[in-house]
């Protein structure tokens, strides 16, 4: 196989790996209060929506945003505060702050309103990914015309 079919199979491989892989980059939260002291919270990722992991109400106290400096790039997480520290669960890093803040917000709310029932945020990164696939997709032929003329010059 030659180095231009190489580089153009790897690139559209990774562009289709970046359209669809942010399918598992979807998380949402999901709380249940049964009675004004009881509940349940449902944390879910990806598209299936299969729990991974779910938590009583009660032991949760608040939610706060952490952001993350990696490289040039800034993340935010929005994080459940448990009664013990250990317990604390991360949802995924977003990189739009107020979009995290709005739903710690949310969550905040929530635990402290017994008044309130029902509870969903979801947090979404897919478009990052797609965008990233897209990239990856089109620049895939560009480098493979130009490993295939700089291959026939020589």
């Amino acid at each position: 196989m030659n180095n231009s079919v190489f580089v153009l199979r790897f690139f559209l491989g990774m562009g289709a790996v970046g359209i669809i892989v942010p399918w598992f980059t979807l998380q949402s939260l999901t709380c249940d209060r049964s009675t004004p002291t009881v509940g349940v919270c449902q944390v879910r990722q990806t598209v299936l929506g299969f729990p991974i992991q779910t938590v009583p109400l009660t032991t949760l106290q608040g939610a706060e945003v952490r952001s993350n400096l990696s490289g040039r790039t800034i993340s935010y997480r929005v994080v459940l505060q448990a009664n013990q520290q250990a317990n604390n669960i991360q949802l995924i890093s977003v990189s739009d702050s107020e979009i995290s803040e709005r739903a710690a917000v949310k969550i905040e709310s929530f635990i402290h309103n017994p008044e309130q029932t029902h509870l969903k945020v979801t947090l979404d990164e897919r478009m990052a990914g797609f965008k990233l696939g897209v990239c990856f997709g089109l620049l895939g032929p560009i480098l493979a015309v130009l490993v295939a003329r700089a291959k026939d010059s020589s």
